[in-house]
This record gives C-alpha cells, sequence and structure tokens, in this order.
C-alpha cells in the first residue's frame, strides 16, 4: 500500500498505525464485524538457565515507561496499565478498542507443531504467487 500497489489490504495493527503515521491518507480501521486477536506474552522455560534474570527483564518490559516506549516505537497496543497514558507523540485514541469492539475478536487458537507446519508451509506458498 505504501507504495501505492494496492488500495485495500490487510495488516496487523501496529503497521497499519506506521502506515497512518507515515501517510495521513492511510487509514486503520478495525472491521465493523471483528478482527483477528493477538497478545504477546513472556514464558520462563521450567529449566531456564536464568530464571532470575529472566523475572527482571520481564518486570522491566511491563513497566508502564517502558511498556509507553514500545507502543511509540511499534504502533502496537499495549495491556500493560499506564502505558498508554504515558505514551507520547502518538494519537492515543487509535490505541484503544470498545467494549463492542473487543467482543468482536477473534482471537487466534493455540495450534499443534502439526497444525502450524502446514499453516506455515501453505502460507509461504501463497506468499510467493505472482
Amino acid at each position: 500500500m505504501k507504495n501505492e500497489e494496492a488500495w485495500i489490504g490487510e495488516i496487523w495493527d501496529g503497521g497499519g498505525r506506521k502506515l497512518s503515521q507515515f501517510d495521513a491518507k492511510f487509514k486503520f480501521v478495525l472491521p465493523k464485524t471483528g478482527g483477528l486477536g493477538w497478545t504477546d506474552t513472556f514464558m520462563i522455560p521450567e529449566d531456564a538457565a536464568n530464571p532470575a534474570g529472566a523475572n527482571l527483564f520481564i518486570n522491566f518490559m511491563l513497566r508502564p515507561d517502558i511498556a509507553a516506549m514500545l507502543t511509540e516505537k511499534s504502533g502496537y497496543t499495549t495491556t500493560v496499565d499506564g502505558a498508554l497514558d504515558a505514551a507520547q507523540g502518538i494519537n492515543k485514541d487509535l490505541f484503544k478498542y470498545t467494549d463492542e469492539q473487543l467482543a468482536k475478536l477473534k482471537w487466534n487458537p493455540n495450534l499443534s507443531e502439526e497444525a502450524m507446519s502446514v499453516y506455515t508451509t501453505f502460507w509461504e506458498e501463497l506468499s510467493t504467487l505472482k
């Protein structure tokens, strides 16, 4: 879209917001029927070599001021309380969803390794079609 080879497309919210910051002619909108929901998480493996360090890192990343910086730079919204309020230089209204919008999100299920393999193979084939 940025190269004007398409006038509409599917994009994750962070990329959509960044594109709209690049040029105001681009608008990111969540379809009225909903969209795909996704939340990144932090996890520490049971056999982690440095669980204390991992906890320090996670606690750092979940600080509102750090989550605000990530939101500002990435274009993705955050679930960290207070982070959006602390963010600067962004249109905060673009990062908020109404309860009705949230209720219409379809959350990506956890897929088995076999299902992910099929999905990845299909996606790679699809994305290379000309």
